[in-house]
């Protein structure tokens, strides 16, 4: 029996699924719609991602204040209407988002 044929077709499918997630990340492995106030930055991964290793919190704090997180937007606005309980954010110890958040 020749493995020649099966190791083609599995080699061939293994590059195209390479060349799609690398050519249209936001199809392939996108896990869903962004949330709202991330919309500006949906197409670009590498704002909040690290190739092979996620994301971190170093690029969380790059936007968002630690102490205004829920309080303020990323631009500095108050949030206004829907108040969220987010006193401890304020009260972190250690700024590890993606400890909560993933």
């Amino acid at each position: 029996m020749s493995y020649r044929k099966p190791l083609l077709i599995v080699a061939l499918n293994l590059l195209l699924l390479i060349a799609l997630a690398l050519l249209l990340p936001e199809f392939t492995i996108m896990p869903g719609k962004t949330i709202a106030a991330h919309e500006t930055i949906e197409t670009d991964c590498f704002a909040c991602h690290t190739p092979f290793l996620g994301s971190t919190a170093e690029q969380c704090i790059n936007c968002h204040e630690v102490m205004d997180i829920g309080l303020k937007t990323t631009q500095g606005i108050a949030i206004d209407g829907e108040r969220k309980n987010v006193a401890f954010h304020q009260n972190l110890i250690e700024e590890d988002c993606v400890a909560c958040h993933s």
